[in-house]
């Protein structure tokens, strides 16, 4: 599933969990205009108690969402002593 939030607009497509077709090549199968909400939580829910979320990426329009510098952080570096045994 694909929500995007820009503005008053909220778009939602989805795809069964095996297929490898990209989003922006889907159809939405909701779009809304909604300015309710000016701001506030992000929240996940779901009907019967229990869902599962995985490669949740929150971010503003026009930001990198890739921005992060690896170089020197823990992780890496750990990593980097790991591979080396």
């Amino acid at each position: 599933m694909q929500l995007s939030i820009i503005g008053d607009e909220h778009i939602v497509k989805t795809k069964e969990r095996d297929d490898e077709t990209p989003f922006d090549e889907l159809d939405p199968i909701l779009e809304v205009k909604d300015n309710t909400y000016k701001d506030g939580p992000i929240e996940f829910f779901g009907a019967e108690g229990m869902m599962f979320w995985d490669n949740i990426i929150v971010y503003e329009p026009g930001t990198n969402i890739r921005a992060v510098k690896p170089r020197g952080k823990l992780t890496t570096t750990w990593g980097g002593l790991k591979s080396d045994r």
